[in-house]
């Protein structure tokens, strides 16, 4: 069956939600910002509060929806606008209480290091920027999270715009590479955790593209 990219809908965020909780458990990132054996419920609250504030001001959600069931979500972030976790974690209650004080500290911690690491790298050229890509166990190997990249990057493409993301394993790296995304700086976010910031230049007019296909599945 083909597979269907539709934009979420209000109702559809508790599920998103869900899918983000499952496809990050086990990413090392996250696992330091919300950590503790109720990881999973603090992540689905997490990723709650954050679709239903940042989404409600300009995010743009990305589902790929099996009938009623949402398999894959992407959250993205468009032009003109950038995602600081601090300033969200500090602005959104509910999202203080499910990382608690270990993971508030490790957050603005963070913060901190995007600050800097923005004035030192940062371009002033607009770009969408993949917040967060997620695909739900019973649908991986099924080309979710191909989709939801083709998707997107096409509508990037056609604008004449750049694409951004950060990755939190060099696995995702590799896979994020297939798709034309190459890395602008590497940084040491917590002990045994680093980061990828990766940028996919703007495609010229006529351009081939390299998809090779596949995306980050925490």
């Amino acid at each position: 069956m083909e597979l269907r990219v539709e934009t979420a809908r209000e109702a559809d965020l508790a599920a998103v939600a869900e899918v983000l909780a499952e496809a990050f458990h086990d990413d090392p990132f996250m696992s330091r910002l919300l950590p503790g054996a109720d990881r999973r419920d603090r992540m689905r609250r997490f990723f709650d509060a954050s679709v239903r504030t940042l989404g409600a001001e300009h995010e743009t959600i990305d589902i790929v929806r099996d009938g009623d069931r949402i398999l894959a979500a992407a959250v993205w972030t468009p032009p003109g606008h950038h995602r600081r976790l601090s300033r969200l974690v500090l602005r959104t209650p509910s999202i203080l209480a499910a990382m608690g004080p270990r993971g508030l500290a490790a957050a603005v911690a963070w913060g901190l290091r995007v600050a800097r690491r923005r004035h030192r790298h940062g371009s002033k050229e607009p770009r969408w920027y993949l917040a967060d890509i997620g695909v739900g166990a019973a649908a991986r190997g099924r080309g979710a999270g191909g989709a939801l990249l083709a998707h997107r990057l096409a509508i990037i493409d056609a604008a004449g715009q750049r694409a951004a993301l950060t990755s939190t394993t060099p696995r995702s790296a590799r896979l994020y590479a297939r798709w034309g995304f190459e890395p602008t700086s590497v940084t040491t976010a917590f002990e045994h955790v680093t980061l990828t910031s990766m940028v996919r230049p703007r495609r010229q007019r006529g351009e081939v593209s390299r998809e090779g296909g596949g995306g980050r599945t925490p």
